[in-house]
């Protein structure tokens, strides 16, 4: 699985850009005591995204906020996550994206993007119908 992928136990505070309802965020803290989260996304999921975290028990150690990450990213994680996102946004958008997820983490930060990667060559593929 994801979590499964990455030691996070260095983290401390977790930003999820694009973080819909919450779910990675609540899985993460569930695993590591420790960590504080963010889930960023549209105003108008916020409300969603409380009532799973408070579901999944950790509502305690996490944030909600409302934006646009086309416009900003919320400052002051350690580690930001991108995930099942990028790939919805044509190039330019993507690059304002990273470009206000670099701004927002400073200098000692981490990105992690968790989104298909298509195999090179002609071999039929979801991710291809896909702008990634």
């Amino acid at each position: 699985s994801t979590l499964d992928a990455y030691d996070l136990s260095d983290v401390r505070r977790l930003v999820d850009v694009g973080g819909g309802h919450g779910r990675l965020v609540g899985s993460l803290l569930q695993r590591y005591p420790e960590m504080t989260a963010v889930v960023h996304d549209l105003p108008r999921v916020v409300p969603d995204a409380e009532a799973v975290l408070a579901e999944l028990g950790v509502s305690d150690r996490a944030e909600c906020v409302g934006g646009n990450f086309l416009e900003s990213v919320p400052e002051g994680g350690d580690t930001y996550v991108l995930s099942w996102t990028i790939h919805d946004w044509d190039d330019d958008d993507a690059v304002r994206i990273l470009r206000n997820i670099r701004r927002a983490m400073g200098d000692s930060g981490q990105l992690i993007i968790i989104d298909e990667v298509p195999p090179e060559g002609d071999t039929p593929h979801f991710g291809k119908f896909e702008d990634i």
